[in-house]
Formats: structure tokens, C-alpha cells, sequence
């Protein structure tokens, strides 16, 4: 949200032309939770707080995971998209490892709404992650290493973002394809 509001409040700011021109050449669209039940249970004392998948209960056995009983909750959705790879590569159909697909693409609510709302803007350009757990911001592809065709503008995107929040935080964050970290599909 510390992002949305400097791109706001800075768009207003006479003295800085870039994010003027920025915002005059690009809509960003903002969504900070994605994952709703999977956060919740991050923040659940009886949860966990590495926790990264939502909480689909895929053996069917009701309730509410625990640290002693995790084993077969949720899908990662991050790997749940159809980019035309679904399944490819860097996920499993292991409904208890941390990247679970699910039991087919699109196979989540959540990221079913995310991909409608993204879907009804017509001029898409691309997404860019944040990666707090290892400080990285990732850009296209998740799936191949090639650059995206437009990785040049993200290059310097995403080093504009690192270089922001290392002079607000001194927090020190990488910009990089999103598959050099590790290729997977649905990225």
C-alpha cells in the first residue's frame, strides 16, 4: 500500500517529472491481497506464518488446518494460472507439497477473480511482484527465462522500485526475471 500512496501523493508533486510522466503513460492497477484465507492463516497463532498456499481442503476432511495437520491443505495460486504452461514445469500435482497447482488451472476462486479483473482491462503491459520473503522484485516470464518483450521497460521499472525502497528502508531488494529465481509455470 506504501506504493500506491507514493505514486498518488508523489503524482501531484511538481518536482518529480518521472512519476508524472509515469503515471500520464501507464494504469496501475493495485492489488495487495490476493490470498485472503492464506493470510489469515499466516497471521493465526495457531497457523503458520511461512504459509504461501490459500486453504482448499483437498482431502475433503473439513475444518481448519494446523501446524500439526498441514498436509494436503490448500493450492498455490501463484501456479494455479493458465499462462499456456499450466503444469509444465516447477509445480506438482502433490496435494502436499508448498506448490501444489490444484487439481486443474483456474481451479481457485481467487485466481479466477483476479484473472476476470485483470482480464477487463484492454491495454494490459505486464505485472511486476514483490517478493518481500526474499526481497525480489520479479518481472515477465515466470515460465522461460527469455525476456518478455517488453523487459527493457521493466528492467528499468522494476530498478526504480528496488531503488525506492532501499532509500525509504535501506532495505536492499533484486530486480530480476522472474525465472531466473526458479522457472514455474502459472508465473
Amino acid at each position: 500500500m506504501y506504493l500506491a500512496n507514493e505514486l498518488i501523493t508523489q503524482s501531484t508533486n511538481s518536482s518529480n517529472s518521472d512519476v508524472a510522466t509515469f503515471l500520464s503513460t501507464f494504469e496501475i492497477i493495485v492489488t495487495p491481497m490476493n490470498n485472503p484465507d492464506g493470510y489469515a492463516y499466516t497471521m493465526d497463532p495457531n497457523g503458520d506464518r511461512l504459509w504461501r498456499k490459500n486453504l482448499r481442503d483437498n482431502k475433503g476432511v473439513g475444518g481448519y488446518p494446523s501446524k500439526a495437520n498441514q498436509s494436503g491443505w490448500g493450492v498455490d495460486l501463484n501456479r494455479n494460472w493458465d499462462d499456456g504452461h499450466w503444469g509444465d514445469f516447477g509445480t506438482t500435482s502433490d496435494i502436499t507439497d508448498d506448490t501444489y497447482e490444484g487439481p486443474y488451472a483456474f481451479s481457485e476462486p481467487e485466481v479466477v477473480g483476479v484473472a476476470k479483473f485483470v482480464s477487463s482491462f484492454p491495454n494490459k503491459y505486464s505485472g511486476i511482484d514483490f517478493h518481500s520473503f526474499g526481497q525480489l522484485v520479479l518481472r515477465s516470464w515466470g515460465w522461460t527465462t527469455d525476456p518478455s518483450p517488453n523487459d527493457a521497460v521493466l528492467q528499468q521499472l522494476g530498478d526504480g522500485i528496488a531503488t525506492a525502497i532501499a532509500s525509504v528502508q535501506g532495505t536492499v531488494y533484486q530486480n530480476e526475471n522472474a525465472a531466473s529465481m526458479y522457472p514455474a509455470s502459472g508465473m
